[in-house]
């Protein structure tokens, strides 16, 4: 266990020192190029233009289409791709901030971002803050992609979501209970999953949810799979810490 722990964490220092230059968080383009190889190589550089953009899609990358050249009678001569890491930030920081926004009458802003790759192993800590009493809500998406979402809100931050959805003033909240609490983050969670989820559908990648549960607790520690991509997105709303956390599934 340990040794395997150590190994894990030397993988993952190793690529960030190979990644840690000015420029290596920046976008970039891939060009893929035939060459003089006739059909058989234009054929050959179209199947590497699906698997890469494939491989991006799958590890939460936006592949954009800058360029390409048709071969004369099957596949490409050239192509060009410009990948970058907005296809799950733009979704869900449009997903939070719409709905909360439209439900909450407040502006929910993005402080801080963070990413876990499949093969750098331990990386990102825990999405909420340590030792603050939270109640999550969490959403899965099964389809094109599979994935599940947890949206943490303090305790403080989610009653006054649940006074602002169902008009209730704090003492009626907590005579009526934790159930009532748990059902509006419930309702918030699926609404702000579900703007994520349409988002990807326009984007050509069908999914559908599944049944939201709800979770409460002070000390949550999410650990990636070995086939899983995670992303943890922290908003702030009027002084509150909202995270989002989700973990993609990068098997083909």
């Amino acid at each position: 266990g340990s040794l395997r722990a150590s190994a894990e964490e030397a993988k993952r220092r190793e690529i960030e020192s190979l990644l840690s230059g000015e420029a290596d968080a920046n976008d970039c383009f891939l060009e893929l190029n035939a060459g003089a190889g006739g059909t058989e190589a234009q054929d050959w550089a179209q199947m590497l233009l699906r698997m890469y953009s494939r491989w991006a899609e799958k590890h939460g990358y936006k592949a954009a289409l800058m360029e390409e050249s048709e071969g004369e009678q099957a596949g490409i001569k050239s192509a060009t791709l410009q990948i970058t890491e907005n296809l799950i930030r733009d979704h869900v920081t449009r997903a939070v901030g719409e709905v909360f926004g439209t439900m909450l009458g407040r502006t929910a802003a993005l402080v801080s971002t963070a990413t876990q790759s499949p093969d750098l192993g331990a990386g990102v800590g825990a999405g909420a803050e340590t030792g603050v009493p939270q109640v999550v809500g969490t959403v899965g998406f099964i389809g094109d992609i599979n994935g599940l979402i947890y949206l943490y809100f303090p305790i403080p931050f989610a009653h006054l979501v649940s006074r602002h959805l169902l008009g209730m003033t704090e003492e009626e909240l907590v005579e009526s209970g934790d159930e009532t609490v748990n059902d509006a983050v419930g309702e918030l969670t699926n609404m702000s999953v579900g703007t994520f989820k349409n988002g990807l559908c326009d984007a050509g990648y069908e999914c559908r949810l599944t049944i939201p549960s709800i979770l409460r607790g002070s000390n949550f520690c999410i650990e990636s799979i070995n086939e899983s991509r995670r992303y943890v997105y922290a908003f702030e709303c009027e002084g509150h810490r909202i995270v989002t956390d989700i973990l993609i599934d990068t098997r083909d």
